[in-house]
């Protein structure tokens, strides 16, 4: 079995650049790296379009927009993680009286 086996090629379009790359033969995988493709994109062109910067400078500020959302996405998740495990041991003190109560009966 090569390495390769389970890859598949793909050429993603950034900015006008090709970029060949190997990835998870999947197709959801797939879809993840064009929508990917499709948002640099489009933050790309809002970028050249309403600002007056260099290149270098367009690609530094997709790049912090992008960490920026990620790291956002990553707070509100651990957020909510947090959350259902509160919620999760108020069920499990709710249960445990309820079966306390129902042993005495």
């Amino acid at each position: 079995m090569s390495m390769n086996e389970n890859k598949l090629n793909i050429t993603i379009q950034l900015d006008g650049k090709k970029f060949p790359m190997q990835i998870a033969d999947d197709e959801q995988t797939e879809i993840v790296y064009r929508q990917a493709a499709e948002k640099v994109n489009e933050l790309i062109l809002k970028y050249k379009t309403n600002y007056e910067l260099s290149k270098d400078d367009i690609l530094s500020m997709v790049a912090f927009h992008t960490t920026v959302n990620y790291l956002l996405l990553k707070k509100d998740r651990k957020e909510d993680t947090v959350e259902i495990a509160k919620d999760l041991q108020e069920i499990n003190h709710l249960l445990d009286v309820y079966l306390a109560d129902k042993e005495v009966l």
